[in-house]
C-alpha cells in the first residue's frame, strides 16, 4: 500500500519530515514577504533606531578629528559602509590633530 503523501512534502522517517510544509520564498501574502525581505523583519523605526546608534557617536567622532561629520552617513551605503567610514577615519589626516603653523615642537 503506497502511502498518500502532499505534492512536494519530504520524504522522511516520522511524522515531523512528512507534514513539514516545502520551504519557499514565494507567500500567499506578498504584502507581507517584501517588507520582510527589505527591512529584515525590522521595521522602519527599528532602522532609525540602529541608525542614531551607530551614526551618531561617528558623527562626532569625524567632528572632533576635524574632518567633516557627514562622512558618518557613508554607514548607509550597502553592504560596504562600515568599511568606507573605517578606512576613511584610518587613513585620513585628522586636521584637529596637526600642529598650527605658530607652533614650535
Amino acid at each position: 500500500m503506497a502511502s498518500r503523501r502532499r505534492p512536494g512534502a519530504s520524504r522522511g522517517c516520522c511524522a515531523c519530515f512528512t507534514s513539514a510544509p516545502p520551504l519557499t520564498i514565494i507567500n500567499r501574502d506578498a504584502r507581507r514577504v517584501v517588507p520582510m525581505l527589505l527591512f529584515h523583519g525590522l521595521t522602519l523605526f527599528h532602522w532609525l533606531i540602529i541608525g542614531a546608534i551607530v551614526v551618531v557617536p561617528f558623527w562626532r567622532i569625524f567632528g572632533r578629528a576635524g574632518l567633516n561629520p557627514a562622512f558618518s552617513l557613508f554607514f548607509f551605503v550597502p553592504g560596504i559602509g562600515w568599511l568606507i567610514v573605517y578606512l576613511l577615519l584610518a587613513f585620513l589626516r585628522w586636521p584637529a590633530t596637526e600642529p598650527e603653523a605658530g607652533d614650535a615642537p
